[in-house]
């Protein structure tokens, strides 16, 4: 277990080499927690003068925050299908009844995906701590950040249907402002 003091922590920008960590980390958690094996995603050609194919859809969102050294938010994303049967593989046949076990599910998913690819940083693992996994679920929905942020996304195949994974990376001078100056630029009212 990590112990995180209130010593300044020294945070760290966006590396682009990242991709490649998540695009081993995160299939190896699928294998071993749903024995599946997920492939790169490629996105089907689209026929000339056609419209841009979007990635917005009706699913799950799993979340789980990263705060230390490495200021980030791991997401998963994918349609509901997709997660019932991820749930499916996981936990029985029973899942698909149960909309709490699927986000639970899909929770642990991005909770293991997000430490496997701390604990592939070797450098940053021991100065990070991962958060309790966030599930949303809806219609187009779309995470945005309240801070500014730089994002590393990966695609995968998982029976036809595609799985975005990404660690949203809050961007440094972000990271240095003082807690007063976030809050003022904050949506909420009080």
């Amino acid at each position: 277990m990590t112990i995180m003091t209130n010593a300044a922590v020294k945070r760290v920008p966006l590396d682009p080499n990242w991709k490649s960590v998540l695009d081993c980390a995160a299939p190896e958690v699928f294998e071993m927690m749903a024995g599946t094996r997920l492939t790169p995603f490629v996105p089907p050609a689209a026929e000339p003068g056609a419209e841009a194919v979007s990635q917005e859809q009706s699913g799950l969102t799993a979340m789980v925050g990263t705060a230390g050294a490495l200021c980030s938010m791991t997401t998963i994303r994918c349609s509901s299908d997709t997660a019932i049967k991820l749930a499916t593989k996981m936990a029985g046949d029973e899942t698909a009844k149960d909309p709490n076990i699927v986000s639970d599910a899909m929770g642990e998913l991005c909770n293991m995906v997000a430490g496997n690819f701390k604990a592939k940083l070797t450098s940053l693992a021991d100065h990070c701590m991962l958060s309790v996994p966030t599930v949303t679920s809806g219609d187009n929905s779309v995470m945005q950040a309240v801070e500014p942020s730089e994002v590393l996304q990966v695609a995968f195949n998982f029976e036809a249907s595609p799985i975005y994974i990404s660690p949203n990376h809050a961007l440094l001078n972000a990271a240095k402002s003082s807690p007063a100056s976030r809050s003022s630029s904050s949506n909420f009212t009080h």
